[in-house]
């Protein structure tokens, strides 16, 4: 039910710096100082860092880009909302949680929220604001895309006897292909429940 501006505190901890406070305001990734800027976040769960080679206008060096990464880590799962002194993070998963044909892609953290947090409308959108923390009002609740994954667990039906005890979401793309006897790409990660 809390919104938690990201990007206003990257800017407030000197990690993302303004250029147009107007522009910044309106989201988009606009009206940063991407010069002085080290990392920013868009999206529901997703924080980058400005890398040299990587973005257009990346300013940290690829070498010391997990330190970085770590370092913000470890600050941010120290952020408490002064309203009830809750933890903001479950959980932060660095960039080497991921691997795969998709990894050009992956975010160089991912955004575990814990339970009533998630990234501020503005800050989803690429917006830098005034406000820190916000009341989400509206019915935009529950948003799996943003809690930490671990504490989101799924109720699994099934018609047949499954022989895994505790399936992951992983398994199923494997389970179908077996079922339907297609093949199994080497690159799926999972196995048959």
């Amino acid at each position: 039910r809390t919104g938690f501006n990201l990007n206003t505190w990257l800017r407030d901890n000197g990690y993302l710096s303004i250029a147009n406070p107007h522009q910044a305001d309106r989201g988009f990734l606009q009206g940063i100082n991407w010069n002085e800027t080290r990392a920013y976040t868009v999206g529901l769960s997703s924080f980058y860092l400005n890398i040299r080679g990587r973005e257009t206008d990346g300013i940290v060096d690829p070498g010391e880009a997990e330190s970085l990464a770590a370092e913000i880590a470890d600050k941010l799962r120290q952020v408490k909302d002064p309203a009830t002194g809750a933890i903001v993070f479950a959980n932060l998963y660095p960039r080497s949680s991921y691997h795969g044909e998709a990894m050009s892609d992956a975010p160089d953290l991912s955004l575990g929220y814990a339970p009533n947090y998630q990234n501020a409308r503005q800050a989803s959108r690429g917006g830098v604001g005034d406000t820190l923390f916000e009341p989400i009002e509206d019915k935009w609740s529950g948003e799996h895309a943003a809690s930490d994954y671990q504490l989101c667990q799924g109720v699994f039906f099934s018609n047949m006897p499954v022989e895994k005890e505790n399936p992951h979401i992983q398994d199923l793309g494997i389970t179908a292909l077996k079922r339907l006897g297609a093949d199994i790409p080497s690159e799926y990660e999972g196995e048959s429940i």
